[in-house]
């Protein structure tokens, strides 16, 4: 029931972190704030999940997930700098997620 109840942005960054495991990606992965939005709604549409956030909210809700959960415990998954990009951090992700699924 726990799992049912996760943040939609995490289950987001959950697939993402799945998609990019077999693929041979650099680690730091930079995405203007309006793509990654745009892959939130295509992730939505695919994945059957209401969405929840506009734009605004969206980017709002990463940096709440950032400083809350996404950042903690010696994690540090997601960046935001000052030219509107955000950065995910693919290994980083991976440790938080085995640290979750175990």
């Amino acid at each position: 029931m726990r799992q049912q109840n996760r943040d939609k942005v995490i289950w987001l960054f959950e697939d993402w972190v799945r998609q990019h495991l077999n693929l041979n990606t650099k680690d730091d992965m930079k995405y203007k704030n309006e793509t990654l939005f745009k892959m939130y709604i295509d992730w939505c549409e695919v994945s059957k999940v209401r969405m929840d956030y506009n734009k605004i909210s969206f980017g709002m809700r990463i940096t709440v997930l950032m400083k809350k959960q996404l950042n903690k415990i010696g994690f540090e998954c997601v960046k935001k700098d000052a030219n509107k990009m955000t950065i995910l951090r693919l290994s980083e992700f991976k440790k938080y997620f085995e640290f979750r699924w175990c």
